[in-house]
């Protein structure tokens, strides 16, 4: 009696085949997360935007957004505190801001001027978030 002990090659190949499966269901899943996680802090920007506008009229000062191209963040400040900072994660970067990189809301909520801001992911998708005159809309447009 031979007692040599090993795996077939059939055995060998099931378990490859299982290894695909598995590999080939969870790749999907990593990249969904990325854009989900990309979408969140796209939304985020809106909300903290808005926020800053909120405050304006709550609080009754100018409040600010400002957006620093080279160190992919933005602060909003209510004169010249610092309320938040967030960087910019998940591959996203700013790529343009309408004329100045900064967009104040006054005491009654309304944009001191309109503005658009382009990010880019790693992809180079480019989302466009515009903020209209007067009354201060938020808008995200994915390109």
């Amino acid at each position: 009696m031979n007692s040599m002990k090993g795996y077939t090659l059939i055995e060998l190949m099931l378990v490859f085949a299982l290894i695909l499966v598995f590999l080939s269901i969870a790749i999907p899943q990593v990249e969904f997360w990325g854009r989900f996680n990309e979408q969140q802090q796209i939304r985020q920007l809106k909300r903290d935007i808005l926020y800053a506008k909120t405050q304006a009229i709550v609080k009754g000062n100018i409040h600010e957004v400002s957006y620093d191209i080279i160190n992919n963040n933005y602060i909003i400040k209510e004169n010249v505190n610092v309320l938040k900072r967030v960087n910019l994660e998940n591959g996203l970067k700013f790529v343009y801001t309408s004329s100045d990189t900064v967009i104040s809301f006054s005491r009654t909520g309304a944009p001191l001027k309109s503005g658009t801001i382009i990010l880019e992911n790693k992809n180079k998708k480019k989302y466009t978030i515009t903020i209209t005159p007067v009354v201060g809309k938020v808008n995200i447009k994915v390109q």
